[in-house]
């Protein structure tokens, strides 16, 4: 996906080494009713803090995704889980997450 057009302000951090644990560890954790289960995604960033991680969804919407991965290593009967909310574009994404969580970090 490469490097975003502003800065990622604390907690939030790029992700620019194995980008590939997270997704690997999301299509573990999905099952067939999730809202991601039928989509590829790449890892974009990551909270310090917690277990949430942006997701760019590859397709033709360009949405992104935050998901708070449980790191259970398997499938979550509960389609909800992993808690997944999502962001019509990135600049939602820094508007309505990044810089909130910012102002409360």
């Amino acid at each position: 996906m490469g490097s975003l057009d502003f800065p990622i302000l604390e907690p939030w951090e790029e992700i620019e080494k194995d980008e590939d644990r997270f997704v690997i560890e999301l299509k573990k954790e999905i099952n067939s009713k999730h809202i991601l289960y039928a989509f590829d995604v790449v890892a974009i960033a990551n909270r310090i803090d917690n277990d949430d991680v942006l997701f760019h969804i590859n397709n033709s919407n360009g949405q992104y995704a935050v998901v708070h991965l449980t790191w259970t290593g398997k499938q979550e009967e509960n389609e909800t889980w992993p808690v997944t909310k999502i962001y019509s574009d990135i600049e939602q994404w820094r508007c309505h997450c990044m810089l909130l969580d910012h102002e409360k970090y």
